[in-house]
């Protein structure tokens, strides 16, 4: 008897669905027309975020590491807001059958603002670091030279992975010289 009532109710919800989907149909394709020019409207948002970031992103080394991160922090900010619009947005163009956009310039911007967090994560460790050991008197900084130039070497072991993602960007480029340097002091007191 249950079984009997939940198939009469499937069928009725069923009927209830296609009746609701036919009248809705004519309305269709004016609103896919709205989806189409929201996507537009957003690809353009899109092209003209990328060029902001491209601008303000702190692949330079001449900010500090504070001020690379508020910048990071701010760009990540809105990119999220725009991701999660491309989501609704790709949700609509399914529901009404559209080709769903890629956002390819979206996904750059995260994979190298992911990039540029690791790089000056690295950055203000190794800043601190240096710092650290400038301040160290040099009576006692003999003790600590071993421990020192194992810790510069295992940073630029670490450069040397990072190469290919990092590679052509000048805060990376000024880390790595800056590694070098203080590699070769190192190797020069001791």
């Amino acid at each position: 008897r249950l079984v009997e009532r939940l198939d009469t109710s499937w069928k009725e919800l069923k009927s209830q669905a296609n009746a609701a989907r036919l009248r809705s149909e004519p309305f269709m394709p004016s609103e896919a027309d709205k989806v189409k020019l929201a996507v537009r409207a957003f690809t353009q948002e899109e092209r003209n975020f990328r060029r902001t970031y491209l601008s303000e992103a702190p692949f330079s080394h001449e900010v500090s590491s504070s001020a690379a991160f508020r910048v990071l922090h701010s760009l990540n900010a809105t990119l999220s807001v725009l991701e999660a619009r491309s989501e609704r947005l790709s949700e609509l163009q399914v529901l009404f059958e559209l080709l769903p956009s890629e956002y390819k310039k979206l996904a750059w911007c995260r994979t190298e603002l992911t990039r540029l967090k690791t790089l000056w994560d690295i950055i203000f460790m190794a800043e601190a670091r240096f710092r650290h050991w400038h301040a160290i008197p040099w009576d006692k900084a003999r003790a600590k030279l071993s421990d020192m130039a194992t810790q510069t070497r295992a940073l630029k072991d670490q450069l040397v992975t990072l190469a290919a993602p990092f590679g052509r960007w000048d805060a990376f480029i000024h880390l790595e010289t800056r590694v070098r340097a203080m590699d070769g002091d190192l190797d020069l007191i001791s």
